[in-house]
């Protein structure tokens, strides 16, 4: 999948999002029940798992949990909890969420491109406690 996406940079990343959009539901159709529930490359996380905290990242600019992101201790945390609490979905519940958000927060970065909110530093989740961050 990754081959076919623009490079992510952030001149490009509204680009990338259009092509991870359009590639995902394709991908993610193609794949068996038990493909959609293996191990991911994310310890601890199947493929389902990934999806859905792709899903639940974009949501999560438009919704007050989204402010977690930037006050909270663990970054780690913050990526687990809506993880937890999309287990038990359905492909098709995941798969509607990350095509509704994904819309939405690509045309949120395309605003943000395009104002001098590009400028504005916003730290994720405690740099001392995540000095990776």
């Amino acid at each position: 999948m990754t081959d076919r996406l623009p490079a992510a940079d952030l001149p490009n990343m509204a680009a990338v999002l259009r092509a991870e959009r359009a590639e995902m539901p394709n991908f993610t159709s193609s794949l068996t029940d038990d493909e959609w529930t293996a191990p991911s490359a994310a310890a601890g996380w199947r493929i389902a798992d990934v999806v859905a905290h792709i899903g639940a990242t974009a949501r999560s600019f438009f919704t007050p949990a989204g402010l977690r992101t930037i006050f909270a201790a663990s970054l780690e945390r913050v990526n687990e909890d809506p993880v937890d609490r999309r287990r038990d979905w359905s492909r098709a519940k995941v798969m509607a969420e990350y095509q509704r958000a994904g819309r939405r927060a690509t045309t949120l970065l395309d605003v943000v491109r395009r104002t001098p909110a590009t400028r504005v530093r916003v730290p994720l989740a405690n740099s001392v406690a995540t000095p990776w961050v």
